[in-house]
């Protein structure tokens, strides 16, 4: 882990500790801030939560990477509403956003490697 030059406090990547229990150990667990992009590849006139979705997800911070993943729109939405802690406003813009404009953003959204590496995004 490399700290951040222009603030020497600051790391790429941040970590949480989570107690889960109080006979048991604490288990580290690494957050990366990715934006998250997503579009639909040409006008379908099928059910919205079916639609194959090309997804751009690139970190926020630090080296840049990114990654394409294939999914649908359901499988991303889950995903978004399961695994981070969006709130259900932003979530609906979100899809109200690709449904209607057919691409949409989200910025320096909170994934765990877990999710990240669930995905294909290795860092």
């Amino acid at each position: 882990m490399c700290p951040n030059l222009d603030n020497p406090t600051r790391y790429f990547v941040a970590l949480k500790v989570v107690f889960p229990a109080a006979n048991s150990h604490a288990k580290i667990v690494t957050i990366m801030r990715v934006n998250i992009r997503a579009r639909l590849p040409h006008q379908q006139a099928s059910d919205f939560r079916t639609l194959p979705l090309a997804v751009t997800i690139e970190n926020s911070r630090g080296m840049k990477a990114n990654y394409q993943h294939a999914t649908t729109a359901a499988e991303l939405l889950h995903l978004l509403d399961k695994r981070t802690d969006l709130n259900a406003a932003v979530l609906d813009r979100f899809r109200e956003e690709l449904k209607f404009t057919h691409a949409a953003k989200l910025s320096d959204v909170e994934m765990s490697d877990d999710v990240l590496e669930q995905i294909g995004f290795f860092v």
